[in-house]
């Protein structure tokens, strides 16, 4: 605890001693040494993890404030893509016919915000009998959701929308349109981010994907 604190008091302690720098817009010489101190204190083993992390947090709220000075807020609306692999989920009333599947599926979306969004994700994947080894059918959905994330490094997310769902391909597919939800958590790399989530596709099947994304 001593060493948490003696780090914090130097910092601020190098931000007290620096002047301000003269050109307006640009990074002050103060602005300067308190980012190369929480640089130290994210980089810092030593410390204690939540530690690092405040510093990371403040980290990325100083550079979103220079964007903002410069005129490129990225925090105004970025887009974001990403894959996602999964495994689907099939309801008790379908376990005599299908034993789930292994799906794999792309997202894009757009954030308003750290907090709103809009998504469409596509998603190919199979069937599997539950005594058989031979091939089921294919499930496809595609859907458009609005999605809430927290905003912070650790975060979770709440998302709601339209899904279409098709089974079986060609002539004998069927194929069905809803409401669809999902709930989930992830973690912010600044442009990368990596989201565990469970969405509801209707009331016979969902899935759990696992997706990785980038900010653009």
């Amino acid at each position: 605890m001593g060493r948490i604190f003696t780090l914090w008091v130097g910092t601020c302690l190098l931000c007290l001693s620096t002047a301000q720098a003269s050109d307006a817009g640009a990074p002050s010489l103060k602005e300067q040494e308190r980012r190369k101190a929480l640089e130290q204190v994210a980089r810092d083993q030593t410390v204690s993890g939540e530690v690092r992390a405040e510093a990371r947090r403040e980290l990325r709220q100083i550079k979103r404030t220079q964007e903002v000075a410069s005129g490129v807020n990225k925090s105004s609306g970025f887009l974001y893509l990403g894959v996602k692999p999964g495994e689907i989920l099939t309801s008790k009333q379908l376990d005599n016919y299908f034993d789930g599947g292994k799906t794999v599926g792309f997202y894009a979306g757009y954030g308003f915000n750290e907090h709103i969004a809009v998504e469409y994700e596509r998603f190919s994947g199979e069937l599997k009998y539950p005594s058989s080894s031979s091939k089921g059918p294919n499930y496809n959905t595609q859907g458009v959701y609005a999605a809430f994330r927290s905003g912070d490094e650790i975060y979770y997310k709440l998302r709601g929308g339209f899904v279409d769902a098709k089974v079986g391909s060609g002539y004998s597919a069927s194929s069905d349109t809803g409401l669809s939800f999902g709930v989930g958590g992830g973690i912010n790399f600044d442009a990368l981010q990596i989201e565990l989530e469970y969405t509801v596709v209707d009331q016979d099947a969902s899935y759990l994907s696992l997706g990785l994304g980038l900010r653009f």
